[in-house]
C-alpha cells in the first residue's frame, strides 16, 4: 500500500509501456488530478527531442572542429550525444582518472581545470570549488 500526495503520479508505465494498469487507485480524500492524454504525452516528449536535436547540431554547426562536416556525418554526432547539466563546484573529471572514451564540449557555463603539481602526489591534489565563484 502507497500514499500519494501533491506532486506525486501515476499511470506513467501503462501511458510508455501501453499495458494495462499495474495497480488500482482510490481518492483518500477530496482530490484534485491533472490528466495528460497519452497522445498529449507523446507529442511533448517528441517535441522536447526534437529541440534538443536542434540544438545540439546547431551548437556543433557553431564549434570549429564540426562545422565543416557533412551533414550526415554531423547527424551521427548529434545522435550519440549526450548533454548533462552540472551543479557549481561539481567534479566532471579528476586529474588520475582512467583515460575515458569521450570528449566534453562546453554548451554553456564555465569550468576550472587544475592541473596537479609535479611535485604532489596525485591523491593528495586539492580540488578548491571557491575557484568557481
Amino acid at each position: 500500500l502507497n500514499i500519494l500526495g501533491s506532486g506525486q503520479g501515476f499511470g506513467e508505465v501503462a501511458l510508455v509501456n501501453k499495458g494495462p494498469r499495474t495497480a488500482s487507485i482510490v481518492t483518500k480524500e477530496p482530490t484534485e488530478l491533472l490528466r495528460i492524454d497519452r497522445d498529449q504525452f507523446h507529442e511533448v516528449l517528441r517535441a522536447s527531442k526534437l529541440q534538443e536535436i536542434a540544438r545540439k547540431q546547431s551548437f556543433l554547426r557553431s564549434h570549429p572542429s564540426f562545422h565543416a562536416l557533412p551533414d550526415d556525418i554531423l547527424k551521427k554526432f548529434v545522435d550519440n550525444a549526450v548533454i548533462k547539466d552540472y551543479k557549481p563546484a561539481e567534479m566532471i573529471i579528476k586529474v588520475g582518472e582512467e583515460t575515458v572514451d569521450h570528449i566534453v564540449i562546453v554548451i554553456s557555463g564555465e569550468c576550472v581545470v587544475g592541473l596537479a603539481s609535479t611535485s604532489l602526489e596525485q591523491s593528495s591534489w586539492i580540488w578548491n570549488p571557491l575557484l568557481l565563484t
